[in-house]
């Protein structure tokens, strides 16, 4: 008798190179750190307002294809920050406002993750009604009750649960993590994501 395997796949969905100013993680640490652990399949770089930092990890990876890398942005609007996954090309120019974020979701084909929603840099109550298809309910550097509100705000929307480190220091990647049933692949990731199938840990 046969059955069906599903596949499940854990990934770090927000973290920072060097390439984000506040950050001190050089995309050369970053892939030591990579091929030392043992706990993800792979990782979501999301550096602030470029992608330097996913192309620069990337060409120093090409040999360790089994990691699953994929391409983010977090962008900081006028409303708070925001998280765009699956995108390959940086604004052509300054996104402004969540219209704006939106708009250049859909041209890349990536979706919007609400990062941190309830920390003074995210978007506070806008997030209860901002387009979106996740909410960052872990994040290490929010506190437990601004993790517990991002968790009623997503399951009241609906919206996948997704956790990352949101690091900036060595010591802090895979902090967080977002089990999800996918492929290890970018487009299946992110399929997973827009139907909500999640589970997120702290390996602290």
């Amino acid at each position: 008798m046969s059955r069906n395997t599903v596949n499940r796949v854990r990934l770090d969905l927000h973290l920072h190179t060097s390439y984000s100013a506040d950050s001190s993680i050089s995309p050369k640490q970053l892939c030591k750190w990579v091929t030392s652990q043992e706990l993800l399949d792979g990782i979501a770089i999301t550096d602030h307002d470029t992608l330097k930092g996913y192309y620069q990890t990337i060409n120093l990876l090409q040999h360790q294809s089994e990691f699953l890398v994929i391409p983010g942005i977090e962008i900081l609007l006028r409303e708070g920050h925001m998280i765009v996954l699956g995108v390959h090309e940086e604004p052509r120019k300054p996104l402004l406002s969540i219209h704006d974020l939106n708009d250049y979701a859909k041209e890349q084909g990536g979706i919007i993750v609400i990062p941190h929603p309830y920390r003074p840099d995210g978007l506070g109550e806008r997030a209860e009604t901002c387009p979106a298809d996740a909410v960052e309910v872990l994040n290490p550097r929010a506190t437990g009750s601004d993790n517990w509100r991002a968790k009623l705000l997503a399951e009241a929307r609906g919206l996948c649960k997704v956790a990352g480190s949101d690091a900036h220091r060595g010591e802090n990647l895979g902090g967080a993590y977002t089990e999800l049933e996918s492929d290890k692949e970018v487009e299946s990731v992110l399929k997973a994501i827009r139907a909500a199938k999640s589970k997120v840990y702290s390996s602290r």
